[in-house]
């Protein structure tokens, strides 16, 4: 962001206040307005939306967790890394976990989880003892897929009775993904293990139904961003060009 301001700036001051005398300052303000309501919309603009080609072809030892937004704290991320793959060498099963900034239109984190499965485990026998656990941090949806012999041993309905809950009940709750995936990795492993399962957490479903919320969502927070950053590039637009224009004109 510094560099693209810094460029901004060269490029204003290159074409808006080094105009030459024989320029005409109508043209210039044309240039300028249609400029910076460009730049402006530019940076109004949300993060892109995440493909499954932007994501890593192939699973690899750092594919454990893909924190795609950079959501999560380093010390979040490292434990993880080490725990899934204790869960891997002492269960048989290789649980990985996915965050994206965006999906895109028409898409959903679970199709783009499963397509995801598909491209890193190409066959069923590959798949069977993968699972898969994705977050989109703009809308917070959540997502859990898995291979048959992964599915027999959690249960497909714990599975999605861990995504609808264990993984999404923090992610809503003010963006909690730290909470949201060291819960679930903790849910996944005692199951994973031969242990009973802990169930979902309840007294976090009775706050987060019955309490009025009272943070911004992402949503709401970008929303505000974008309208702020056209706001203050209209004004530019409109101030900097006529203030160029008047100071040539009574030269």
């Amino acid at each position: 962001m510094k560099s693209l301001l810094t460029s901004f700036q060269d490029f204003i001051s290159a074409s808006v206040f080094r105009v030459k005398p024989w320029q005409n300052p109508l043209k210039q303000f044309f240039f300028t307005s249609i400029s910076l309501l460009i730049v402006g919309y530019g940076l109004a603009q949300p993060a892109l939306a995440t493909t499954l080609y932007q994501l890593p072809a192939a699973p690899t030892e750092s594919t454990r967790i893909v924190d795609e937004p950079q959501v999560l704290s380093r010390l979040t991320d490292t434990q993880l890394r080490d725990d899934l793959k204790t869960i891997a060498q002492t269960t048989g099963i290789d649980v990985r976990m996915v965050v994206v900034s965006r999906v895109e239109y028409g898409e959903s984190i679970g199709s783009l989880m499963q397509g995801l499965l598909d491209t890193w485990y190409p066959t069923p026998e590959l798949q069977t003892n993968k699972i898969l656990v994705g977050i989109d941090s703009l809308s917070n949806t959540t997502a859990i897929v898995a291979g048959d012999r992964a599915s027999q041993r959690v249960g497909a309905e714990t599975l999605v009775s861990i995504a609808n809950t264990t993984l999404a009940y923090p992610a809503r709750d003010g963006g909690r993904y730290n909470q949201a995936l060291y819960d679930t990795k903790e849910r996944l492993g005692k199951i994973l293990a031969g242990e009973p399962d802990p169930g979902e957490p309840q007294l976090v479903a009775e706050t987060f139904n019955n309490v009025e919320r009272t943070f911004a969502t992402p949503e709401e927070t970008q929303s505000s961003n974008a309208t702020t950053i056209v706001i203050v590039m209209l004004v530019i637009a409109t101030v900097v060009p006529m203030a160029t224009y008047l100071f040539y004109a009574l030269r």
